[in-house]
């Protein structure tokens, strides 16, 4: 079993790497290397916020552009050249079949996310070296790696979540938007909630609709919680336990995702 999921894992890997939106996102993350270095400057005692801000934007950016063009893509040829059928009539069952695109996707997105990361850092160190004064004080590159990380996660459930709509719908535009609506209400979800939370006796809001926000929060993950973009950007610490709570969080909400999904493509028929 594991040799199957494995061998799935390294094809997956091998045809995200020869997709050509891969060469689009490594001469992003080279303009962004360079946007990092020049773009600051324009910002005078801001210089060492903006950096860090771009830097980490941008990793997050091209992450989720991997995953709404290349991992989208890959997923949908599957389906469209039916060559999901040749992988199911070998001696891979759907449950393998699901884990294995995920681990795929997941080397994937670590891989060109790594690269992605080491230009970024390059980029903050030599802004870093001559502007070291607009810089935080208390600015660490551990804790900017720990975001990073953290980014990482948060593109790990996305990946999870693209799977899950894809053993919902054999259209893959379909498991794109889907995954996207989950992303823009999975980051936005703590924002609306402090809205709510602060809002004057004034203003009333239908109960009906706290309901529902409240449902929802249950229902789609909660993205703010691996965005400490504002943290580093300000040389604040980050706090071990949310670092903890994060991670706990993500690697459950995961492990949830990809549970339903092999459910879900043990009853799935392919047109």
């Amino acid at each position: 079993m594991l040799y199957r999921i494995l061998s799935l894992q390294n094809i997956t890997f091998k045809e995200g790497i020869k997709d050509k939106s891969i060469l689009a996102i490594f001469f992003i993350a080279i303009l962004t290397f360079i946007a990092i270095i020049i773009f600051p400057n324009l910002f005078a005692r801001d210089i060492g916020k903006v950096c860090i801000d771009v830097a980490l934007s941008s990793i997050t950016l091209l992450g989720l552009i991997l995953i709404f063009f290349t991992c989208s893509s890959i997923l949908s040829k599957d389906v469209d050249k039916k060559t999901i059928y040749i992988v199911l009539a070998r001696p891979f069952s759907r449950a393998e079949y699901i884990i294995g695109k995920y681990l795929g996707f997941l080397s994937l997105e670590v891989f060109v996310i790594t690269i992605i990361s080491v230009l970024s850092t390059v980029g903050v160190f030599i802004c870093y070296h001559y502007n070291i004064h607009y810089f935080p004080k208390h600015f660490s590159f551990y804790e900017y790696l720990l975001a990073i990380l953290m980014i990482i996660e948060m593109l790990a459930i996305l990946i999870a979540l693209l799977l899950f709509f894809s053993s919902l719908t054999t259209q893959g535009f379909t498991a794109t938007i889907l995954t996207l609506a989950s992303y823009i209400i999975g980051s936005s979800l703590n924002d609306v909630l402090d809205t709510i939370s602060n809002s004057s006796d004034s203003i009333k809001i239908n109960k009906g609709i706290i309901y529902v926000i409240n449902l929802v929060k249950y229902i789609f993950p909660n993205l703010s919680l691996f965005d400490f973009k504002l943290e580093v950007a300000h040389g604040v610490k980050i706090s071990s336990q949310n670092i903890t709570t994060a991670f706990l969080y993500g690697i459950i909400y995961i492990l949830l995702l990809i549970s339903l999904s092999c459910l879900l493509y043990k009853r799935k028929e392919f047109p």
